[in-house]
């Protein structure tokens, strides 16, 4: 059997085991719960970042439909540009070609002119000669 001594030891042992015990379990529980908020900081800091992420992709995503729209419009705009490019290019010859025939024409023209002048001169000449001949041969 077990002396008085040896019982109250083993009290003694028993209750600095509870005690130890009890300590042990208050810090786990000081330490599940430092545990669960950092958990929930993180959870938070997480959902936060997500957040954050999915607005920049959004953002992102507006900004890249925006520059396709921008660029489908601008890619319209020199489309255009180039068809009316074409266009002032066909008026542009046409024009050209029609101050070159104008130019021709009246240089005919100037030259028919000419001619014309010159043989109108001639005929007179002739004429005037032939009136003089004419009123020379009758006053004699």
């Amino acid at each position: 059997m077990a002396s008085l001594k040896q019982v109250r030891e083993i009290v003694l042992r028993i209750e600095a085991i509870e005690t130890a015990h009890q300590a042990l379990r208050t810090e786990t529980t000081q330490l599940v719960e430092e545990l669960r908020s950092a958990h929930v900081a993180r959870d938070a800091e997480r959902r936060q970042d997500h957040e954050t992420l999915n607005n920049v992709v959004r953002t992102l995503d507006r900004d890249v439909q925006e520059a396709k729209t921008a660029s489908g419009q601008a890619l319209i705009a020199a489309r255009a540009a180039d068809e009316t490019a074409r266009e002032l290019m066909t008026w542009k010859n046409t024009i050209e070609q029609h101050v070159k025939d104008t130019v021709s024409a009246a240089a005919a023209a100037i030259e028919a002119q000419q001619r014309a002048w010159q043989r109108g001169a001639e005929e007179g000449i002739q004429a005037v000669k032939l009136f003089a001949d004419t009123a020379a041969q009758v006053t004699m």
